[in-house]
């Protein structure tokens, strides 16, 4: 019964704390972050920083890239907290600061919903984060300081109309070759290694193929399914929840749009796009003229939908590319959109079927919904109140065991592992991965959150990548055996044809494919191609195009090695771009190329500031005193 009466409390406690948050400015959530420890992590400037500085700068990235939607491992998310510091420290040189105003606009800027702050959202976000809105804002204002140090750096950084041509003309010179080409793929089924040289082939490179390294780690498990209410929530609980949360109860705006798809590969040249942006623009006069959309998209798309008619149901905002989303959303039921749509896909013509508009719904439709969400929020709160309990117990596994056994859970081991996409016992979690590579052995990590629930995690062995049996991984050491022996098979014939080309066009006077010809192989012809659209057959290969936007006009080359094989080219022409075509696009290249080396230039800077700040990382070597 009491426990019945504490649960039941609890539950209405949250619902009342969520009740009256729209009245305050922050939210304060109890920090799973242990209280700081005067402990040295490392030196910067000469100067000591301790645990609590440190650490809020690892938060601070950590909790950036997680509100971006970015991965970044532990090395990572060490490298650029340091990299903060340094940065601060050297903002301070400048005596730059950030107002609470410019902070608040920051937030509203971010944290937008119906193009408008929403105070629900921004306090949604950050708990389901598990980050309390002060320390939040603290961190957010020294971003914004940074933000203000790279902008005097920047601001330094200027371009001439002279580099930014020839950038222009790097990026777009076109080359045209003659070529012969010869693949690995034709020499493969040629070569039949025997055990001896598969054997000897795995002895040189071995370590190609050796495991990732693997950790074994005791943890604590509190599920939210153990600790769901199983009592009712009553009416008027959920009533209050939903008054005060409605914009979590929204049906967004949706459409149901048909489109015709023109494929178009996000590389291709000028020349291309033009001619697959008329060939969507006729379709599209069609379709403005009368035509039957559907009977046009089965006829002319190249999308998966065409023998549908195009038609791509309902969707809402996220579902589809940007500039997709931006004109089926912006076109009324019944219209087509004026113009074909580009995307990386392709050119789309797009027709709107359908819209329905967003919709509040009622209590009435999501009664059981908030009521599942309320019980849900309990667990969570329930669960966590465990967690934290057996962590403030613990400094070692030790005392991690007997903190659990002291609260009715059994401590459990994952046996080793290296993905955090298959931890046995526990499923996906790239912070559990984290956490059991990165703490030392016997010592518990902080409080790691999964859709599942929360953990503790305490590694007690590591090893070293294995280098696996021969047997184990056989069918890929035969593939990369035949590969080599086929790339120098290639190459030898590609030496042999090289030589025998050149000879015949010095002495016979002959044209490459004469001679090409005469030595009894074929040559190729490119397309027009630039190191940035490359040649269809040839594909995308910068090392390619390194090497042969250097060579003059007319040069026959020694062999080249591309991604799949191996080529002689001969030089046929190169196509310049005129001052009057970079004049035509000055502007935006200006602005690109401007970017671009204020860039480096920033790059330069930070990498000389940082070498001034003398860093000493010690979290490299455990902890240190």
């Amino acid at each position: 019964m009491i426990t019945y009466m504490r649960k039941r409390m609890k539950m209405i406690f949250i619902i009342i704390l969520l009740a009256i948050i729209p009245g305050f400015t922050l939210w304060g959530i109890v920090s799973v972050v242990r209280a700081p420890r005067e402990q040295a992590m490392g030196e910067i400037n000469g100067r000591k920083v301790l645990e609590n500085e440190y650490r809020q700068a690892y938060l601070a990235t950590y909790w950036n890239a997680r509100l971006s939607n970015r991965q970044l491992e532990g090395d990572q998310l060490n490298e650029m907290a340091w990299n903060r510091l340094i940065m601060l420290d050297e903002a301070k040189k400048y005596g730059l600061s950030v107002s609470d105003e410019e902070v608040a606009r920051f937030l509203h800027r971010i944290f937008r919903r119906n193009n408008m702050f929403d105070k629900q959202l921004y306090i949604e976000i950050l708990r389901r984060e598990n980050i309390s809105p002060a320390m939040y804002e603290e961190e957010t204002r020294k971003s914004l300081i940074i933000e203000k140090l790279n902008e005097i750096m920047l601001g330094g950084a200027k371009v001439s109309d002279y580099e930014a041509y020839l950038d222009y003309v790097a990026d777009n010179e076109k080359l045209t070759i003659e070529y012969v080409k010869f693949d690995v793929g034709n020499y493969m089924d040629s070569i039949k290694p025997d055990a001896q040289d598969l054997e000897s082939f795995y002895q040189e490179n071995s370590e190609k193929y050796k495991k990732p390294d693997e950790v074994n780690a005791k943890y604590v498990e509190v599920l939210f399914a153990d600790h769901m209410p199983e009592e009712e929530i009553s009416d008027n609980d959920a009533r209050a929840y939903y008054d005060n949360n409605t914009s979590e109860y929204v049906q967004q705006k949706e459409v149901k749009a048909r489109h015709i798809l023109l494929k178009l590969d996000e590389t291709a040249g000028d020349d291309v796009v033009e001619k697959v942006r008329a060939s969507a623009q006729e379709i599209l006069d069609k379709a403005l003229a009368g035509e039957d959309f559907a009977e046009l998209a089965k006829q002319y798309s190249e999308g998966p939908t065409g023998p549908n008619g195009g038609d791509l149901g309902f969707f809402g905002r996220g579902a589809m590319v940007k500039p997709f989303e931006d004109a089926a959303f912006e076109t009324p039921a019944g219209e087509i959109y004026p113009e074909p749509v580009r995307t990386r896909f392709g050119f789309h013509i797009i027709k709107v079927d359908e819209v329905k508009e967003e919709v509040q719904k009622s209590f009435e439709e999501v009664q059981e919904e908030v009521k599942q969400k309320i019980k849900q929020l309990a667990a969570e709160s329930e669960a966590q109140a465990v967690i934290q309990e057996i962590y403030y117990k613990s400094d070692d596994l030790r005392t991690m065991e007997q903190a659990a056994a002291e609260s009715g859970i059994e401590v459990k081991e994952t046996g080793f592992f290296s993905s955090p996409y298959d931890i046995p016992g526990v499923g996906v979690s790239q912070e559990f991965r984290q956490s059991a590579f990165e703490v030392d052995a016997f010592n518990i990590s902080q409080i790691v959150e999964t859709d599942k629930g929360y953990y503790l995690v305490s590694p007690i062995e590591r090893r070293s990548g294995v280098i696996p049996n021969l047997t184990d991984v056989l069918d890929a050491v035969e593939r990369a055996y035949k590969r080599d022996k086929a790339l120098e098979l290639a190459s030898a014939d590609a030496v042999q044809a090289s030589s025998a080309i050149k000879t015949a066009m010095a002495n016979e006077k002959v044209t490459f494919a004469e001679a090409a010809e005469k030595a009894g192989y074929k040559a190729e012809t490119s397309t027009a191609f630039s190191r940035r659209s490359p040649d269809p057959i040839l594909g995308y290969d910068p090392e390619l195009g390194n090497t042969l936007f250097v060579q003059k006009e007319g040069a026959v080359t020694d062999p080249v090695n591309t991604s799949n094989g191996v080529l002689v080219a001969h030089i046929l022409k190169y196509e310049t771009p005129t001052r009057e075509e970079f004049d035509a696009k000055k502007d935006d290249v200006l602005k690109q190329f401007s970017f671009e080396k204020k860039y480096m230039a920033f790059q330069e800077w930070f990498n000389k500031i940082k070498q001034d700040a003398r860093l000493i990382d010690l979290t490299k070597y455990g902890n240190q005193q």
